[in-house]
């Protein structure tokens, strides 16, 4: 039982000229609900169903006792609570309560859990297993997305990334570039995931 790990170059700043590495975990696999009550049921008298039905129930009451502004705690694993954000104000109590907004959760592991993971065997994945992101150059991309928006009205992170076998983290970088180069619109909510291409670009 091990993580397996590889090594991806690290985009380089401006002033940057020798190339970098760092180290990124392949998640092999993403465990469904099916798959982890499978699992629980086979170290259970329970079945895989009653299984799913515990889970669902504990989903419900987790989710219950958050917006009630409990912090959750489940031994072994951790606790959770939700986090809030809210406009910066010059003295307080002067925020209505509709500007306050959901922002996420914060979970903390259990101190068990930590020790038991500080025990993770690490692997590096055979050379050729796993394909890095290519160095694909700009006009390479705009052909791609060119050819994609003869059928999409917009792309993703994600949609570029598989297009032109990027990581995600560079995919995003690109279209980043793309937007302030005018040729993409990024409307919507700032963590929206849909680009648009002006018309004036990305045409056969």
């Amino acid at each position: 039982m091990s993580v397996k790990y590889d090594f991806y170059p690290t985009p380089l700043r401006k002033f940057e000229k020798q190339e970098k590495y760092h180290v990124r975990m392949l998640v092999k696999h993403n465990i469904s609900t099916g798959e982890l009550a499978d699992k629980i049921a086979k170290r259970s008298t329970m079945h895989q169903s009653d299984v799913i039905g515990v889970l669902r129930a504990l989903q419900d009451v987790v989710t219950e006792e958050l917006k009630n502004g409990n912090r959750v705690k489940i031994d072994g694993l951790g606790s959770f609570r939700i986090k809030i954000k809210a406009p910066t104000v010059n003295q307080p109590g002067i925020i209505r309560s509709e500007s306050i907004k959901y922002d996420g959760i914060v979970y903390k592991a259990d101190k068990e859990l930590g020790n038991e993971l500080k025990k993770t065997g690490f692997e590096k994945v055979p050379s050729g297993q796993v394909p890095h992101s290519k160095k694909v150059s700009a006009a390479e991309i705009e052909l791609a997305m060119t050819s994609f928006f003869q059928t999409h009205k917009f792309i993703t992170t994600r949609d570029l990334a598989y297009l032109c076998g990027l990581a995600r983290t560079t995919a995003h970088r690109r279209l980043l570039t793309l937007v302030e180069e005018g040729k993409l619109t990024h409307p919507g909510p700032r963590n929206s995931g849909e680009y648009f291409p002006v018309k004036e670009f990305f045409r056969k």
